[in-house]
């Protein structure tokens, strides 16, 4: 090899690998939802009554494929990136991160806030509603039937059929237990 390839091959690996990069924050950030929902799994009431499956087993099973998860992505990524020098870095990249990550951040807080005043139902319809327009989808059926197709899915799921406990909200409370209880006894889980 001459002079001139060995300094092509040195620049190349000098060079911010985003894909590594990108990988590296993904999976960093994985984890550390991982330990937020870990804190709180343990929190979650569990029916002595509930045959099998219990509310908090489902969290768990979600949390360790996470850790995998997160794992898969940071293994090849850490590697790629002490081999570019641990460059994650380059000049005007933060458009993105001011056009797409901090409008996530505020439509996440905005979410627990609403949780805790609203409870789950509205919460869920107005943070799928600005993910959605963030993400630069337009039109009614995008922006109104989506979220709330989404919204009566997850709520059937994770309190009707899962029976996790909710609690009420400041603004807006209400219980679940009179249309869920018949659907769970009907599944056979209650």
């Amino acid at each position: 090899m001459n002079q001139k390839q060995v300094n092509k091959q040195e620049k190349q690996a000098k060079q911010l690998d985003k894909s590594a990069r990108n990988d590296a924050i993904a999976g960093v950030l994985i984890l550390l939802i991982v330990f937020v929902f870990a804190s709180a799994t343990g929190k979650i009431y569990e029916d002595p009554l509930d045959p099998g499956f219990s509310a908090k087993d489902f969290p768990v099973v979600v949390l360790v494929l996470l850790t995998i998860l997160s794992i898969s992505l940071l293994r090849p990524a850490l590697t790629a990136l002490a081999k570019s020098g641990w460059r994650i870095y380059e000049a005007g990249e933060a458009d993105s991160l001011l056009r797409y990550i901090v409008p996530m951040v505020a439509i996440a807080s905005l979410y627990v806030l609403l949780i805790y005043l609203f409870q789950y139902p509205v919460s869920t319809f107005v943070a799928s509603f600005g993910a959605l327009t963030i993400y630069g989808n337009r039109g009614f059926k995008r922006l109104i039937a989506i979220p709330l197709i989404a919204t009566v899915i997850y709520y059937m799921v994770f309190y009707g059929v899962l029976g996790l406990f909710e609690e009420p909200g400041t603004i807006w409370s209400y219980s679940n237990q009179w249309y869920f209880r018949p659907l769970r006894e009907l599944l056979g889980l209650f």
